[in-house]
């Protein structure tokens, strides 16, 4: 390739980054939504900049056992917060350049796997504005996402240095930083673990029918080297969450996964329907919904079920594409495999996950399906795909101008899409239209309801979410706070101890409700008992000791249980305004004695 070709393929991926962020740029004044608080506004390991045990030795989700180690996401968003704060705003931005970046490297890598022609340009503009990616770049958390595709594609790119003119991998000095990217990638999130394998497809496509060329494949030793790098990512892995057994997923909960209780044959194949469901969102995305727990999607317990069948004819397809192989672009042979491969991880098919499906995941393999489609094209347009050259063929100018006309509509669903990532009431608004029977998002529109004030319309979330699915416990445990909050305590103790007897296990946030709501409604021995139990169980609770000290200072006259209970809550990280609180009354506890 000469200077001028990589001068301007240099500019074009430039024009490729700018696209992608300027349909996000409105996100930047977007809050924290969804799994935001959690992982990014809340956590210590962000919050505690030199508390280095909590992002590189903890779970991902804090104080869980979720078995889920991403310590790179972990540590950018940590040096985020040090850097530009708390607000989401920095952390909203990063995410943008981050995409901008994915986008402009699918692109550079799609001139080198297609050729420098209008098929790789509108594989990178299809990565830049495919609205299936707003979840992961207008929610905060999607940053696990972007950063493992970003090092795998970089990982990628080095690999395919100057496959134009050698039959021979990337050069022995840039190996370690493949294996580098690729770790790091692992680090980031782990579903990029396929790395290895698609890069092997690669390398066979390449080979043709040639028996020494894919015997020299298989003893690759590069490749074996990305394998024994998985390895040793899962060993850190394992140490770091506790041993193997602690690095193991749990079952995850029956609303967030119903497949987790269904037998083997009916989740391969609601996984596999659910599997067609996301490549028909790459098609036609629509409706796109933020949370697809209970019940969302159906079960499938038939294998003649017609996303089923349609997902293993699309199997039958990829593997005669290799049979055919000598008559096709290797590019072609290679991104329906390499899509296949990539959606496996997290299919629900070789293990259950935490979910039983989301838009968030396809982001790494809508890389494959973004380049079969330029590669499709490249191919239509024959001899006229030379970017730079304008098709003068009538076929030709139709393709091309349906493919623009496909850009241009994709990039308005995305701006139309990305204004429902703004808050969690107007995400879960918008999920609970397109799924109503979601209960998981009815708690979290509930939820967002309290904290707008609205509390009749949240009281109505959760008893629908209840309706739907009567033994779905957080519902009945969060309905505790807006009737208490109306002064219905009787309705909200028996609601309170229902959930109790649903959760099977104590919970210190229902009891720390519960214990409120028996104190305003003038029972004072199950408001103790329960507040002790939540120290118990959280004895970092700050809000629970300072209730318990503020009961013995006013109304139990126990003024050292009192002094006790507050100088615990003021070494528990209070907010300011508690900790203002708290002061003055160990100052008037002082002053009493």
């Amino acid at each position: 390739m000469s200077n001028r070709q990589s001068s301007i393929i240099n500019r074009q991926s430039w024009g490729v980054a700018f696209i992608a962020a300027a349909l996000y740029l409105p996100t930047l004044w977007y809050e924290f939504t969804f799994d935001d608080g959690t992982i990014v506004a809340r956590n210590p390991a962000v919050q505690d900049w030199g508390n280095w045990k909590l992002i590189f030795l903890a779970d991902y989700w804090p104080g869980t056992h979720s078995a889920l180690y991403r310590p790179v996401t972990i540590f950018s968003f940590a040096l985020e917060k040090l850097v530009h704060g708390p607000g989401p705003s920095g952390f909203h931005l990063t995410n943008l350049l981050l995409h901008s970046a994915v986008s402009a490297l699918v692109f550079l890598l799609a001139t080198r796997l297609i050729g420098p022609n209008w098929g790789a340009g509108l594989a990178g503009l299809l990565f830049a504005v495919h609205p299936v990616h707003s979840e992961v770049v207008s929610g905060i958390v999607g940053r696990a996402e972007l950063l493992s595709s970003l090092l795998a594609l970089g990982a990628f790119w080095i690999w395919t240095k100057d496959s134009t003119h050698s039959r021979s991998p990337a050069p022995h000095r840039a190996w370690p930083k493949v294996m580098l990217l690729y770790l790091l990638a692992l680090g980031a999130k782990e579903n990029v673990i396929i790395l290895p394998g698609v890069l092997f497809l690669w390398e066979l496509a390449r080979a043709g029918t040639e028996p020494g060329r894919l015997r020299q494949v298989v003893r690759n030793h590069r490749l074996w080297g990305l394998v024994a790098v998985a390895l040793v990512f899962l060993a850190i892995r394992s140490l770091a969450l506790g041993g193997i057994q602690a690095s193991i997923s749990p079952a995850p909960a029956f609303v967030e996964n119903p497949l987790e209780r269904e037998p083997a044959s009916s989740r391969i194949a609601s996984a596999l329907s659910n599997q067609w469901h996301a490549l028909a969102l790459h098609i036609i995305p629509r409706p796109l919904i933020a949370d697809y727990s209970f019940d969302t999607l159906p079960v499938v317990h038939s294998w003649m079920n017609p996303g089923v069948v349609a997902m293993l004819l699309r199997v039958i397809g990829s593997i005669a594409l290799w049979i055919m192989r000598r008559r096709m672009a290797s590019v072609l042979i290679l991104v329906p495999s390499w899509y296949l491969l990539a959606v496996l991880p997290t299919s629900n098919i070789p293990l259950v996950i935490g979910t039983v499906f989301a838009e968030r995941l396809l982001y790494f393999p809508s890389v494959a399906f973004c380049l079969g489609v330029g590669g499709l094209v490249s191919a239509a347009l024959g001899s006229e795909a030379r970017m730079g050259k304008i098709p003068v063929s009538r076929s030709a100018k139709a393709i091309l101008g349906a493919s623009l006309l496909g850009v241009v509509t994709l990039s308005a669903l995305t701006l139309a899409r990305n204004p429902v990532w703004a808050s969690d009431l107007a995400l879960f608004r918008d999920t609970v239209d397109k799924a109503p029977r979601n209960v998981k998002a009815r708690l979290w529109l509930g939820d967002s309801l309290v904290r707008s004030g609205d509390l009749t319309a949240a009281m109505d979330q959760y008893r629908k979410a209840l309706e739907i699915y009567p033994d779905y416990a957080p519902a009945a445990a969060n309905l505790v706070v807006p009737l208490k909050s109306l002064g219905r305590f009787r309705e909200a103790i028996d609601t309170g101890e229902r959930a109790r007897a649903l959760f099977g296990q104590e919970n210190p946030g229902l009891l720390y409700n519960l214990a409120l709501t028996y104190l305003e409604a003038g029972e004072p021995i199950p408001f103790l008992d329960y507040m002790g139990r939540v120290v118990k169980l959280d004895p970092s609770n700050s809000r629970a000791h300072l209730h318990l000290g503020f009961y013995y200072f006013q109304r139990g006259g126990d003024r050292a249980a009192a002094r006790l209970h507050l100088e615990q809550a003021l070494r528990s990280n209070p907010s300011p305004e508690d900790a203002v609180r708290i002061r003055n009354l160990l100052t008037r506890i002082s002053s009493s004695l």
